[in-house]
């Protein structure tokens, strides 16, 4: 975090989270364990941006082969909860760009669905996958908005409401999308094919490449500016 705070956490088995100060070199400057009430298994853990709290996802068995997840926002200074919200296994999480909303993508079975969750409140709101799949959740960089991509389709929601503002589709089923650094327009990647889309009039324009170069691109990145 940005006051070199170090967070370990041991991986599916592990009943707690250690901070390590990385200036003083102290391995165990805190350790924070499982929800009192709740106890679980700690599997993924994500700063805020400021530092100040972390997001923990907390795996809890629920029968001989069912488990839900109990996302705890923790405060570093007092370790205590600020919000927990109860969700379905958790497979990532991430902070929206100014820490006011935290981003769950949960699956059961077959069955997906991502929440957005208030930091500091009881409050989430979810939605269904409509196609069986959710995949590079990404909050855009001013935070107003989310990307998903549900099967073949890039979805675009205002990340307060979480109402529907764009729908896109390009070529082959879109694999990889980005952000520009304005929040304006996106990177498309199917295979074979990239693709840059204007958010507001979810224009596309195809980018001109030889189709053998592009179907091997894993990653791309926009300039700052």
């Amino acid at each position: 975090n940005p006051d070199r705070t170090l967070l370990l956490t041991n991986g599916v088995g592990s009943d707690s989270i250690t901070l390590v100060d990385l200036d003083r070199a102290r391995p165990f400057l805190d350790v924070i364990p499982a929800s009192r009430d709740a106890a679980g298994v700690n599997h993924l853990v994500q700063w805020s941006h400021d530092g100040r709290r972390l997001a923990s996802a907390w795996l809890i068995r629920t029968g001989p082969a069912t488990f839900t997840t109990d996302l705890r926002i923790i405060d570093r200074e007092t370790q205590q909860d600020d919000a927990r919200h109860e969700f379905g296994i958790v497979r990532s999480i991430a902070w929206a760009p100014q820490d006011t909303a935290i981003r769950a993508c949960t699956y059961h079975g077959d069955y997906h669905e991502f929440g957005v969750a208030n930091p500091k409140s009881k409050s989430v709101n979810r939605v269904d996958s409509e196609n069986g799949s959710m995949e590079a959740t990404d909050f855009s960089p001013d935070g107003s908005q989310f990307v998903y991509l549900d099967g073949p389709v890039a979805v675009i929601r205002n990340a307060k409401s979480l109402e529907v503002s764009t729908r896109l589709s390009a070529g082959d089923a879109i694999r990889k999308v980005k952000w520009s650094a304005d929040s304006r327009r996106l990177y498309l990647g199917a295979y074979g094919e990239w693709w840059f889309a204007d958010v507001n009039s979810a224009e596309l324009t195809k980018v001109i490449r030889d189709g053998s170069l592009a179907s091997f691109v894993t990653s791309a990145a926009w300039s700052p500016d």
